[in-house]
């Protein structure tokens, strides 16, 4: 920061990386070879998965932010090593080798080897990487004439060396695809397709039809280890359209080689062999071009196939005869196999599972039933003599059909493409708000709604005679494995039930049935302690034939047990009377009184053991919170026993106490340091965690959380290798150790009234139990890294534009288009301009998995009512004629004081160029139900991309010209227009009198109504030509925006100018004001830039965590979530922006993977200003503990009160 006062701060935190992807690539990264993990490269972030087995899901272990934009990925193996190391590209300018580390399950940086200059350009090699089959070299091709191979070896250490790079450059080439072909151990070889465009310089490259006719070369290049040296070995002629290289196995595996795909064609090309030819089959009826897109292929004992997809997603299995002697291959065939979304990777694994890391959409699993090879159509090499032949025949059609050889397991939910979104509070102010986003493309379109909860699988859900208070379960001995008992507590009983192959009620149990449990706990070697309202029952199991043997303990007359709380050898009762009773168990195992009781300073509410560590005989502290509001630590030291030696006042009565070792640090999913806490929960809906002092139990760094308005009640459960805290208030939640420090998470779905872990033979991990009325729930959580739980609802097009109106009726309104495809139109249509037509779920789900059929010149639109609460489609509207949609808008129009939804569509649109026949304003009236109904159209001169409210009135863009329109009898009636210089109007913002304008490639301009004079005046503009995407207001001065290179500005009009534009009631001062360079007369000041990586969409102000503060809420197209935090105090900037420095020097000592200076990387296009990066700030977690006091001490802080200050933003303004 250059100014110690800056006019505006914020703290940038990402909710949701982008979901869109480079690449997959499966391996064993690890290093265990039995175990194959899957690594997704994001824009700028690696994430690794595991695959289930048994269960067939995909589960995320971590993802690692680079601070940098990710180029190009590959995977490799160098001989004699067990595990996979990943070769990465990036803007940083450097080729990285990065390996997984498996203790600390973190991606650590083997080598970074400067090979160009930062940033993407089209001389910078890396964007393409192809590494050898054997791990021994990598080729980086740049768009243009560069590249580079490096060698990658061991040396005497075990350590991979990466050599300098050897130079392959060739002048005046385009590269379009590279790969590596498996030679085994002969000499690396690479296959590259390229284009000499120096042959054509000076020439036209379209003949005399005005088609392109150039030719492409598929080139080998061969590394010859032995003089150090890369060959251009050979070239050949291909088509111009080939566009697509997969490499086929070989040494002993296969006859090497490539598969070269073009349009219509997939042809077999190895160096000096034979080539062989096959069509790409193409769907019946369908003419369009067909291209393969990606593919993958895999080995298996003794044989291997390749799965190729088009661009219609259509899945061909591909197989060569060869002569396993020679290598000569004999003949090329291949087959349908299935059909799936178009994928830019397909990643098999050696369990029988591929993932489909699809373009757009949610990402599958699906599971190989059969190979295919029962296909009744096969295309081979052996039918065609040549290329030409391949594309001449015309009997290449096939039937798509349902999924046959593969089925789907598992559906990995994704936001990309992002295209609007709106904040929606189903629940109220007392609940997370729902992100509701439109995403997708084509008939794989749909409405998200994003929730920070944790979902939930149900196991077994059963209803129970009455409603229960409260559920528990035991073990019988202490070495039970597995529960044995469900207790539950009722209002006046008590129900056990048993656990095994079936959950059964159980009865000759020795508990009190006839009163409820307060407790319930397995001690000493076969007991049980149940803690009622009349007493103490101590039930001891002699086996498992005879009854047991019951010792009870009451209290005195007329006085009852209200709380208690135990471990294996401890059990505190309170009872009514104010009086604490602490019992030890003997070497008999029974239970022995302590000689003297203690009045608490209040009725007593709550109480706490913790835990009892291993090696030691007892829990040392007791936590009592009572109804004067405080809460106090006694000591269960035999020399002190119930002596007080901590007592704190609070800001509620604590209904709940909880004492427990917690992870502090995590190694994977494995704690590596723990901390004894105190949790309380008060009658005031707040959740507190407090850090307890195992020697003096003294209490410090409290942090709190508001849950809801109802009092809070803990419970402890293990899960995910560590121990959570099960919160119960309005809604309920699990509290654990994150990668990114402590997060307390909402549990999706009902509202229990208490949790309790789980553990059988059938649900060995991460099981809950809970109760709700009288609802017996028992379920499991498959995830805690996402903590993110996403709903959908198809759409039936691409989405183009979604209109808000939930406070009003609870529905969203959504626009779309799809090019190239024609509209569904019944014989007898209502109207000629759209028709109503009824949602038909089979029909969207045939379209969801092949598409629409393709109609040039021809767009199908419609308008699709929404319901949040129930999660469908009430109305879909088809516009007829050939319309686009463009934007919509809600208008209460002043002259009829009514609500319409304006709906801009344009006619005939037709991209590349960007013409169409005009557009038209359909007004739409909302009835009561929700439903619309037309009202009128109004044609205009040409298309509009910006519509919005204005002082009773329709504002629109349209082209450079702003608009103004008020409602008539059979159409809008124009009422002003202002041409304002600008390219393209892409949204319109307003407050009050002044309207703030975003153009396609000019940033924002600040325009003023005079409605005196009927006129729009310009007064103010930015210094910078901003290609904006998407503003918002967040006062009357200051304005939120991104563009379409992934940055996110503030811009404030100065006071001065504000005020005198307001002023002057007539605009004349103003008008008389030069413009400057065509421009406003004024500048508006620059308070922030920051880049995210991903191209704004849309900006939300509201408030993402309970209670918390408003912040603006930002999406990204491919998916991204995040929040800008104000910083309103002066101390918070200086000590952010400080924090952040440090942070920075160490993590690019240690934790960057490409090298990437983080400084530059935000500042990619302007200089960073004004924005704190909380991301990086949250990598402090991750940091040694050395790099943690080096920093703390800089900041003159501890480390836990650094890690404090970080978590404390995302817990109070976001999730």
């Amino acid at each position: 920061m250059t100014s110690l006062h800056p006019q505006l701060s914020v703290y940038n935190l990402t909710l949701k990386h982008p979901t869109s992807s480079v690449r997959a690539i499966a391996g064993s990264f690890s290093g265990n070879k039995r175990q194959q993990e899957l690594v997704i490269a994001r824009s700028s972030s690696l994430e690794l998965w595991k695959v289930d087995a048994d269960s067939g899901k995909l589960s995320k272990l971590f993802d690692q932010e680079c601070f940098s934009i990710i180029r190009a990925i590959s995977s490799f193996k160098t001989p004699g090593s067990a595990q996979d190391c990943l070769i990465l590209t990036s803007d940083a300018g450097n080729v990285s080798v990065i390996q997984l580390n498996p203790k600390s399950m973190r991606f650590q940086q083997i080598q970074n080897e400067p090979y160009f200059k930062s940033g993407i350009r089209r001389l910078s090699p890396g964007a393409y990487v192809a590494v050898d089959g054997r791990g021994r070299a990598a080729m980086l091709a740049a768009v243009e004439r560069n590249k580079l191979v490096y060698t990658l070896r061991r040396d005497e250490k075990d350590k991979l060396i990466i050599s300098s790079p050897l130079e392959a450059n060739k002048n005046k080439t385009l590269t379009f695809e590279v790969t590596a072909l498996d030679v085994g151990f002969e000499n690396p070889l690479f296959a590259a397709i390229e284009c000499d465009y120096g042959l054509y310089e000076g020439k036209s490259i379209r003949d005399e039809n005005g088609d392109l006719n150039y030719s492409r070369l598929l080139t080998f290049y061969e590394l010859d280890l032995g003089l150090n040296h890369v060959v251009h070995k050979s070239s050949l002629e291909i088509s111009q359209s080939a566009n697509f290289l997969l490499a086929v196995p070989g040494g002993s595996d296969g006859p090497s080689g490539v598969l070269l795909c073009s349009e219509g064609m997939v042809q077999y090309q190895g160096l000096q062999k034979r080539g062989h030819f096959i069509p790409i089959p193409r769907r019946k009826g369908d003419q369009t071009p067909r291209f393969i897109v990606t593919g993958v292929c895999h080995k298996m004992k003794n044989s291997f196939f390749a799965l190729l997809q088009d661009n219609k997603g259509d899945l061909f299995k591909v197989t060569l005869q060869y002569d396993s002697e020679s290598g000569d291959v004999e003949s090329l065939q291949i087959a349908y196999f299935d059909t799936m979304p178009v994928c830019t990777s397909l990643v098999i694994f050696k369990s029988g599972f591929m993932y489909a890391d699809c373009e757009v959409g949610d990402k599958y699993l699906y599971q190989f039933e059969k190979l295919g090879d029962d296909e009744a159509r096969v295309w081979r090499s052996t039918e065609y003599p040549d290329d030409i032949a391949v594309l001449e025949d015309e009997d290449v059609e096939f039937e798509v059909r349902p999924l046959d050889n593969l089925t789907l397991v598992d559906i990995v939910q994704s936001l990309n493409p992002l295209i609007d979104s709106k904040l929606v509070y189903e629940s109220g102010p007392t609940d997370f708000p729902t992100v509701v986003s439109i995403c997708g493309s084509s008939a794989r379109s749909s409405v998200k709604f994003s929730k920070y909860e944790i979902p939930y699988t149900e196991l077994v859900s059963t209803e129970l005679p009455a409603s229960a208070e409260k559920v528990m379960t035991t073990k019988i001995r202490f070495d039970d494995e597995y529960d044995r008992y469900i207790v539950l507590s009722f209002e006046d009983a008590t129900l056990l039930l048993s656990i095994g192959e079936t959950v059964e009620e159980v009865t000759n149990t020795g508990f009190v049935t006839d009163a409820p449990t307060i407790a319930v706990q397995q001690i000493g070697r076969s007991s049980i302690a149940q803690i009622h309202p009349d007493g103490i029952r101590h039930v001891t199991y002699l086996d498992d034939e005879s009854d047991p043997k019951v010792v009870d303990w009451f209290p005195p007359a007329g006085i009852k047990v209200r709380v208690a709380s135990t471990t294996s050898s401890q059990v505190i009762v309170g009872l009514s009377n104010r009086e604490l009773v602490y019992f030890e168990t003997d070497e008999s195992d029974q239970l022995i009184e302590y000689n003297e009781r203690k009045e608490a300073s209040g009725q007593i509410l709550s109480l706490s053991l913790g835990d009892i560590q291993e090696g030691k005989l007892r829990s040392p502290f007791i936590a009592v919170g009572c109804s004067d509001n405080t809460i106090s630590i006694y000591s269960t030291d035999p020399e002190s026993t119930l002596d007080m030696l901590v007592h704190e006042s609070l800001s509620g009565s604590p209904t709940d106490a909880l004492i427990t070792w917690m992870a502090d640090s995590l190694n994977g999913e494995l704690a590596v340091s723990r901390s004894l806490y105190l949790h309380l929960g008060l009658d005031n809906g707040i959740y507190s965690r407090l850090a307890l002092d195992p020697v003096s139990g003294a209490l410090s760094g409290p942090r709190n959380i508001f849950t809801g308005p109802k009092a809070v009640k803990l419970s402890k459960v293990f899960a995910f290798n560590q121990t959570m805290v099960a919160v119960v208030s309005s809604r309920s939640y699990l509290s654990f150790l994150s990668p990114s420090g402590y997060k307390t998470v909402p549990i999706a779905g009902s509202t229990f009234n208490s949790i309790h872990g789980f553990r059988s033979e059938d649900c060995p991990e991460n099981g809950f139990i809970s109760v709700h009325g009288n609802q017996l729930t028992i379920f499991t959580v498959n995830n805690v890294v996402s903590t993110l739980s996403i709903e959908s609802v198809s759409l039936k097009y691409t989405p183009k534009c979604m209109l808000d109106t939930y406070d009003d009726n609870g529905l969203v309104y959504v626009g779309q288009s799809e090019s190239n495809t024609e509209t569904e139109q019944p014989e007898e249509a209502v109207s000629n301009s759209e028709i109503e037509i009824p949602f038909n779920e089979e029909e969207s789900d045939y379209f969801q998995q092949f598409g629409y059929k393709l109609s040039a010149d021809r767009t199908a639109s419609c308008v699709q009512v929404i319901s949040v609460r129930e999660k469908r489609v009430i109305q879909t509207i088809e516009l007829l004629e050939n319309q686009t949609i463009t934007r919509c808008a809600r208008v209460t129009f002043s002259s009829k004081g009514q609500t319409y939804l304006i709906l801009a569509t344009s006619s005939n649109q037709r991209l590349l160029p960007n013409v169409n026949d005009g557009g038209f304003l359909r007004c739409y009236s909302i009835l009561k139900n929700g439903t619309l109904e037309l009202v009128h159209i109004t044609k205009t001169e040409n298309s509009i991309y910006s519509v919005a409210e204005f002082q009773g009135k329709l504002i629109v863009g349209m082209k450079r010209m702003l608009v103004l329109y008020d409602i008539g009898q059979k159409q809008l009636l124009r009422r002003g227009v202002l041409d304002t210089g600008l390219n393209q109007i892409v949204s319109i913002v307003s407050q009050g009198f002044r309207l703030v304008v975003a153009d396609s490639r000019d940033s924002v301009r600040y325009v003023v109504y005079k409605p005196a004079e009927n006129i729009f005046v310009p007064f103010a503009d930015d210094t910078i030509p901003r290609h904006t995407t998407c503003i918002s207001m967040l006062d009357y001065d200051t304005v939120v925006g991104g563009d379409k290179f992934g940055n996110v500005w503030t811009l404030r009009c100065p006071s001065d100018i504000s005020g005198a534009s307001d002023e002057d009631g007539h605009g004349t001062n103003i008008l008389a004001k030069d413009s400057f360079l065509e421009g406003a007369p004024y500048r508006l000041d620059n308070l922030t830039n920051f880049f995210l990586q991903d191209i704004p969409t849309s900006f939300n102000r509201g408030s993402v965590a309970i209670g918390g503060s408003e912040t603006v809420v930002y999406t990204g197209i491919q998916g991204t979530i995040g929040v800008l935090i104000p910083l309103t105090s002066l101390s918070d900037v200086n000590y952010f922006f400080a924090l952040e420095k440090y942070i920075a020097e160490e993590f690019e000592e240690s934790l960057n993977l490409t090298g990437r200076s983080h400084l530059a990387y935000r500042g990619y296009y302007t200089p960073r200003k004004g924005v704190v990066d909380g991301d990086l700030l949250e990598c402090f977690f991750k940091l040694a503990d050395g790099q943690k006091v080096k920093i703390a001490n800089k900041m003159d802080r501890l480390p836990k009160e650094v890690e404090k200050k970080i978590s404390e933003m995302r817990s109070r303004y976001a999730f």
